[in-house]
């Protein structure tokens, strides 16, 4: 008798499991007696190792017969599959059997961390996945050092504060088996040019002193002692006073600076002014008080409203933050133009990464870039991203700003100029983002 035909029972298993092989007999002519059957398992490169031996009793007018064993799944560390196969002892060629099957194995999982980039200054995105060796991975759960954690095979991850971090990824295959994979990010210091300074050191620029702040330098004093400012020792005449002194002229209460008299109140009720008991209509307001018209701050001043501070933040003026035109963004932020991730570097949109995954999955939000749900203020609206569309989440959000009319906030003229605002806004993004498009091609 001799095996004509084998097969496995099941596809793929995973260590510590089992596999029924089953070897089809076909009697020759006139054989009687015993049977015995071999069962091997290896790789089609390398030697065959016997796994079970089933020996019984043939019917040699019965025709073709299944014999059957079960055998415990092993790892395999060189290849992701076993080959099977059985040969009846008395065959020729023994220990190569000719009829083979296979089933699967994960390989344990392995492979290694790619960031990029893997050192840079604070605040530093970085780009992660990983170079999976065997294709054996399932999941990826991950660690970033400094409390952050996401999982997928690609990710990326913002650090803000400078720092040694060590990120950790377990990888996991169908099987469960876990293996950790580690990899290095330094970051440091935002640094300060021209001259070179560290995140918090100050320095002299001429009479000036400024500080290294987010990269920048922050004037922190103009005409500081501290960088050699001598103050003029001259007084002030007629009549005579030190820097600095206060004199009454007229109405008028004057200080001395750099030797001469510089009004700073011509209408000061300390040098005996008394102002008119007029009030200010439209709205109403007593002498002195003061009131927003849209981001104006005004004071009534002889029953007149007059402009105290254009812009103001008392009224709701939020200053530009943005160096970084076409999409604006901060020195050190993120954004996507068309399908390439950019980064705001003193003033500039820098490519770090084009077609970026970021920036061509339909979960992001452009102009600047926004992940699927975060909100961000365009005026007093908070916006949020929906769809990779930046929709109106509230109008006039106390978020963004706004104080209600009344409180110095602003009228509904002033709502009409912040939609026209929106608006412009806009389309200058448009159009920044047009320009960029035509000057990368």
């Amino acid at each position: 008798m001799h095996v004509s035909g084998f097969y496995c029972v099941q596809g793929q298993g995973c260590p510590g499991g089992q596999i029924q092989l089953v070897a089809i007999v076909q009697p020759d002519n006139f054989d009687v007696g015993n049977y015995d059957v071999v069962f091997y398992r290896g790789n089609m490169a390398g030697p065959w190792t016997q796994v079970a031996r089933v020996t019984g009793w043939g019917n040699p007018l019965g025709g073709e017969f299944n014999v059957t064993a079960t055998v415990p799944i092993v790892a395999n560390p060189a290849f992701p599959r076993w080959y099977y196969g059985a040969q009846d002892v008395g065959e020729p060629g023994q220990g190569t059997p000719k009829s083979l099957d296979w089933s699967s194995v994960p390989m344990d999982p392995s492979g290694t961390i790619v960031a990029d980039p893997s050192s840079g200054k604070a605040p530093l995105y970085v780009y992660f996945w990983v170079d999976d060796h065997n294709s054996s991975i399932d999941s990826i759960q991950w660690q970033f050092g400094d409390g952050g954690t996401g999982t997928g095979n690609y990710i990326g991850h913002t650090f803000n504060q400078a720092g040694n971090y060590t990120v950790r990824a377990t990888i996991t295959n169908e099987c469960g088996k876990s293996v950790q994979l580690t990899k290095a990010v330094n970051v440091s210091q935002p640094t300060c040019s021209s001259p070179y300074g560290t995140e918090g050191q100050t320095n002299c620029q001429g009479t000036t002193l400024k500080k290294c702040q987010s990269g920048n330098w922050v004037t922190i004093q103009e005409n500081s002692q501290q960088c050699g400012y001598v103050p003029p020792p001259s007084p002030c005449t007629n009549p005579s006073g030190e820097s600095g002194a206060t004199r009454c002229d007229g109405y008028a209460l004057k200080q001395c600076v750099d030797g001469q008299w510089v009004t700073i109140d011509p209408q000061s009720q300390q040098c005996g002014y008394q102002p008119p008991a007029t009030t200010c209509s439209n709205p109403s307001g007593a002498n002195g008080s003061t009131r927003c018209e849209g981001t104006t701050l005004k004071k009534c001043q002889n029953g007149n409203w007059v402009t105290i501070e254009q812009n103001s933040q008392q009224c709701g003026y939020v200053p530009p933050k943005s160096p970084c035109t076409g999409p604006a963004g901060d020195h050190g932020s993120y954004a996507c133009i068309g399908t390439d991730r950019v980064m705001c570097n003193d003033g500039s949109w820098d490519v770090i990464m084009e077609d970026s995954p970021l920036c061509t999955g339909t979960a992001s939000c452009s102009n600047p870039s926004g992940i699927n749900g975060a909100t961000r203020c365009v005026g007093y609206n908070q916006m949020e991203c929906r769809n990779g569309e930046w929709v109106i989440k509230q109008t006039n959000s106390p978020d963004c700003g706004y104080v209600p009319p009344g409180n110095g906030g602003t009228s509904d003229s002033d709502n009409t100029l912040l939609i026209l605002g929106v608006a412009a806004v806009a389309a200058v993004g448009l159009g920044a983002a047009a320009w960029y498009m035509g000057k990368k091609r």
